[in-house]
C-alpha cells in the first residue's frame, strides 16, 4: 500500500479528479482530510468512504479565503498532528471569452482560487511539513500551464503560475526532504468537461480526437499519477510537471 499511515490533503475533494483521488488514496492506506465547498456532497463522499472501512474526513473549506485555510491547518494539527502529503487538487476553468471581453471580475474569480489559493496552501503545507523533514506536495496544473487555450487567459495565466510557484518552491525547500511536484491533465471527463460539451456527441468527440490517444482522460488515471507523486517511489523527483495528456502537447 503505497500510502499507508500517511496523512493526506486533498482539495477539491468533493468531485472530478479529487472525489477520484480520495478513493485512490483511501485504498492505499492513507487517512485522507479533503476539502471542497459543497458541504452536502463533502458529507456524502466522508460517509461512503468511512462506509467501506477507510479513514476520512471532509471539511468544509473555500481555497480562496485565508481564514478558512487558517482554521483547516490548525484542525489538522491537532487532529493529525502531521501531514505527510498534500493533493492540492481544487480549482476552477471559469468562463469563456477572448481578452477583450474578459472581464477583471471574472480574473480575479480564477486567479483568487486558482493562483492564490495554491500559493497559500503551498505556503501553509510546508509550514507543517519542514519541522518534520518530509513531505510531498503535488499541484494541480494543466496542459494550460505548457501551452495556451483561444478563450481562456485567465485560467492559462494560472496554470503557468502553479507551475512557477511549483518550481520555486522545490527548489526552496528540495535540500528539507520535501518534493514539490505537479500533475497537467489534458482534458478530463470531469464536471468542467460536461460544461464545456453539454453533452453534445460531436463536440465530445472533437475532443476526443484531439487527444493522440484517441479519448480524453478519466479522472482515476490522474489520481494514480498524484499517488505516484505523493508515494516513496519518485524520491529524487523536484519541481516537475507530469503530462497527462494522452500526448496532447506532443502534437
Amino acid at each position: 500500500m503505497k500510502l499507508d499511515d500517511k496523512r493526506i490533503l486533498v482539495t477539491g475533494g468533493t468531485s472530478g479528479i479529487g472525489e477520484a483521488s480520495c478513493q485512490l488514496f483511501c485504498r492505499e492506506g492513507a487517512q485522507v482530510i479533503f476539502v471542497g465547498r459543497r458541504e452536502d456532497r463533502g458529507v456524502e463522499v466522508q460517509n461512503g468512504l468511512r462506509g467501506k472501512g477507510f479513514s476520512a474526513e471532509y471539511w468544509p473549506c473555500d481555497i480562496s479565503r485565508e481564514d478558512q485555510l487558517d482554521e483547516l491547518f490548525a484542525y489538522i494539527r491537532t487532529r493529525y498532528g502531521r501531514l505527510d502529503g498534500a493533493f492540492n487538487c481544487g480549482g476552477i476553468d471559469g468562463e469563456k471569452a477572448s481578452i477583450l471581453d474578459s472581464t477583471l471580475e471574472e480574473w480575479d474569480k480564477i486567479m483568487n482560487v486558482n493562483l492564490r489559493g495554491t500559493f497559500m496552501l503551498v505556503q501553509r503545507e510546508l509550514k507543517m511539513m519542514v519541522p518534520q523533514g518530509h513531505g510531498s506536495i503535488v499541484n494541480m496544473s494543466s496542459v494550460c500551464g505548457t501551452i495556451a487555450r483561444q478563450g481562456r487567459v485567465a485560467y492559462t495565466a494560472s496554470r503557468h503560475g502553479v507551475d512557477a510557484i511549483t518550481k520555486t518552491a522545490a527548489l526552496e525547500f528540495a535540500s528539507k526532504g520535501i518534493r514539490i511536484n505537479a500533475v497537467a491533465p489534458g482534458s478530463v471527463r470531469t464536471d468542467i468537461f460536461y460544461r464545456s460539451t453539454q453533452g453534445n456527441a460531436e463536440k465530445e468527440r472533437m475532443y476526443n480526437k484531439g487527444h493522440p490517444i484517441g479519448r480524453i482522460g478519466e479522472p482515476e488515471e490522474i489520481a494514480r499519477a498524484a499517488l505516484w507523486l505523493l508515494s516513496e517511489a519518485p524520491d529524487f523527483l523536484q519541481g516537475h510537471t507530469m503530462m497527462i495528456d494522452g500526448g496532447f502537447t506532443v502534437q
